[in-house]
């Protein structure tokens, strides 16, 4: 089944906030929805929830390369995932704990041609590019409430039963290079994580590393990011993005490629 997507504005004013400093990892809601019962997603409470990491994203030329480098990182490769039609992407995934999992992402050389760009910056990625941790993507509970134009729009997401919204920017390109994450709010259930086989490893901090660390601050916190010390923004000279993972091996790191020891180009 294609899937649809209906795009819907940002209602969330575009005024700077100040103050944040890190942020939580966390948690979402899986999406199921039925001819007979679309999905409803409610709504906002009085009080909205804060926005909480949902999961990491690693982009790649292929998901083989892309689980390759996830299994030299992390010494687990990741498992099956499925595809996205309507993007003419596909992903694997693997699990990081109940709330958080991670996601490799890349374009299905299968799909017939899409009409927009790819997400997550696919559509600037070739066969030389080393695969990376890209951006993350969190989860609310109010997507219309949180959602910044920075984001880009809110759009209902469909793959067969399921369904969820999210925001995505009309060039395909990662807000803020891939500091600022992508908002995801599903319909009520388990969170995904939890569907995936747990292979013990355990997602333990994210550094985002950008020339304007303020900037990364103030736009987490008009998304209404909860504050705590698993999200670190540093200062760094381009945008970077490290995962520090519990593993049976100790605390491994999750970057990009090309700064692993004997990087060799991807295949």
């Amino acid at each position: 089944m294609s899937l649809l997507r209906e795009r819907r504005r940002c209602r969330r004013p575009s005024s700077e906030c100040s103050g944040w400093t890190s942020q939580n990892r966390g948690a979402g809601e899986f999406a199921v929805a039925t001819e007979a019962q679309p999905p409803t997603y409610g709504a906002p409470a009085l009080v909205a929830m804060p926005s909480l990491l949902d999961h990491l994203t690693v982009v790649a030329h292929s998901l083989a390369a892309g689980s390759h480098f996830v299994r030299e990182a992390l010494g687990v490769e990741p498992g099956p995932g499925r595809p996205h039609p309507g993007m003419g992407t596909h992903n694997r995934l693997l699990r990081l704990g109940d709330t958080v999992y991670l996601e490799v992402i890349a374009p299905d050389p299968d799909a017939p041609s899409v009409s927009r760009p790819r997400w997550f910056g696919l559509d600037q990625v070739s066969s030389n590019t080393f695969p990376r941790l890209a951006t993350w993507v969190a989860a609310t509970d109010d997507i219309e409430g949180a959602a910044v134009p920075e984001l880009g729009s809110v759009e209902t997401m469909r793959r067969a039963s399921h369904a969820w919204q999210m925001t995505l920017t009309g060039d395909g390109h990662l807000p803020l290079s891939g500091a600022a994450p992508a908002l995801i709010q599903r319909a009520t259930g388990a969170h995904p994580a939890l569907a995936l086989p747990d292979a013990g490893l355990r997602f333990r901090r994210l550094r985002i590393h950008h020339p304007s660390p303020e900037r990364v601050q103030a736009l987490l916190a008009r998304i209404r990011l909860a504050p705590h010390p698993e999200v670190v923004v540093l200062q760094g000279a381009v945008c970077t993005l490290v995962a520090e993972i519990d593993t049976a091996s100790g605390i491994r790191e999750l970057g990009d490629a090309a700064e692993m020891p004997n990087a060799t180009p991807p295949r």
